[in-house]
């Protein structure tokens, strides 16, 4: 599974960028199937799993469970509450689905400038289908917000060649020469399997794994 790992600081950097791209969080976008945000100063752990129009949250704290939190996704942003084993207060959960929120949206659109044809896909729920992807990915792929450059972005912690077998790819934009821009759903890329290969010598074929 996919982690985003936050300080405190970067937890109010990411509220006050979703202050001033309040259009873009309410579109509510879900590059991930799954993810856990590790909010390591506190030890806040959020475990999070989008299904269709639900979005399920785990809590857990240092290793101890606080509960679950189950929202419907409506329209324009908006959530309701429909399942609450937590001890959380209103304003607690209502943080809980913000940092998801914010740091989806700045997963998708904080890599480059925001053009006007990807908020316009966006906007177009006909466009963005939901996620049915199942697949479970090989290995996940850490992300840090990464402040650097002309805008805040989260990118993968370290440095890696492509990924072999199996992995994920998020949730992303795909631009045409021709100008049409589609929403691409997370899906799972690669083979699991080894392929077989031959080599020949002078007097046999040896078969190699």
């Amino acid at each position: 599974m996919d982690k985003i790992k936050l300080s405190t600081e970067d937890i109010k950097f990411l509220l006050s960028w979703r202050d001033e791209h309040k259009d873009l969080v309410r579109l509510g976008v879900s590059p991930l199937k799954a993810v856990k945000i590790v909010c390591f100063e506190s030890g806040y752990t959020i475990t999070a799993i989008r299904e269709g129009n639900k979005l399920i949250f785990g809590i857990n704290q240092n290793g101890q469970s606080l509960g679950k939190l189950v929202f419907d996704v409506l329209f324009a942003g908006m959530c309701k509450l429909v399942k609450n084993t937590t001890k959380l207060n209103e304003e607690d959960r209502q943080a809980v689905l913000t940092v998801y929120l914010s740091a989806m949206t700045l997963l998708v659109f904080g890599n480059s400038t925001i053009r006007k044809e990807e908020l316009s896909v966006a906007k177009n729920n006909s466009k963005m289908p939901k996620n049915t992807v199942k697949n479970k990915q090989s290995k996940g792929y850490t992300y840090i917000l990464n402040r650097t450059g002309n805008a805040p972005r989260l990118t993968v912690q370290g440095t890696h060649s492509s990924p072999n077998g199996v992995f994920g790819v998020r949730g992303h934009f795909r631009h045409y020469k021709n100008g049409h821009v589609i929403w691409i759903n997370e899906y799972t890329k690669g083979c699991g399997k080894k392929k077989e290969k031959y080599i020949k010598s002078n007097k046999e074929r040896k078969k190699l794994i």
